[in-house]
């Protein structure tokens, strides 16, 4: 009997510093539970409504319009081409009474002009921006260039080798050709250039589109002077488009196609 008790204690013994031995030296091998990262919580957010999406898109297109504006008026710009809608090129080639005349000049000056390498400009002055266009000739060089603009326009008056109307007043019309498109709706010849001087004389402003709802917004944003319906904008080649349209003729729309200045 006490043989076997010894026995047993000599085996508990052994037990319990093969035990002990083990929890010493073993590594934990339990796997930590993860804790939750309190100093960066999850920002997943729930997605968009529908209105929230309109008004990200609505303040988009406001940065879009304020951007084109400052590009516009930053820069310098030359006429490279002008496009006539459908529309004013069948009245161009109808019988040229009444307004179908209109059409015609209108072709006929906007492609007089623009090999001519007339410059655009804005300049900011207080809340708006002056426009100016500028020849690069004088003397008789302008004369010339006067001349050959008359001559486009008149074919009647060419063999004559001489100016019939008074050069001022042909470089206004010339100048007007080139600037018209960024004038207000409603402006008579004589507000858009100064048939005396030969100088552009209107004005232009931003037209703020920053509080109009989404769908205007979607409308409008590219209208980017006030009082002017026409949009504005670049193509992927960063000329600037002036999408002009006539409703004497139809809703199509001709484009006024503008390079940088170098």
């Amino acid at each position: 009997m006490k043989k076997f008790n010894l026995l047993s204690l000599l085996f508990a013994a052994f037990l319990a510093i093969a035990v002990s031995s083990c929890s010493s030296d073993d590594k934990d091998v339990t796997p930590e539970v993860e804790k939750p990262d309190t100093e960066n919580p999850d920002t997943e957010k729930p997605p968009l409504t529908e209105e929230e999406i309109q008004e990200q898109t609505r303040q988009e297109l406001a940065a879009t319009s304020d951007s084109i504006f400052k590009a516009m008026v930053e820069d310098d710009w030359k006429l490279v081409e002008f496009v006539p809608s459908d529309e004013l090129l069948v009245a161009k080639e109808s019988d040229q009474a009444g307004t179908n005349a209109f059409a015609n000049t209108k072709i006929l000056k906007a492609k007089a002009v623009q090999p001519k390498d007339f410059t655009l400009s804005f300049t900011k002055e207080g809340d708006h921006y002056d426009v100016s266009v500028n020849i690069p000739a004088e003397g008789d060089d302008l004369y010339n260039l006067i001349l050959d603009y008359q001559n486009t326009l008149y074919p009647d008056f060419a063999d004559l080798g001489f100016l019939v109307l008074p050069q001022e007043e042909l470089m206004a019309d010339a100048k007007s050709a080139l600037a018209g498109p960024f004038a207000a709706e409603g402006l008579d010849v004589d507000e858009i250039s100064d048939a005396d001087t030969g100088m552009i004389i209107f004005t232009v402003k931003q037209n703020d589109v920053s509080e109009l709802s989404y769908t205007d917004m979607l409308l409008n944003y590219s209208k980017v002077l006030k009082d002017n319906a026409d949009r504005i904008f670049f193509n992927e080649e960063g000329q600037l488009i002036v999408e002009n349209t006539d409703n004497i003729y139809g809703t199509g729309a001709s484009h006024y196609v503008f390079k940088k200045a170098e």
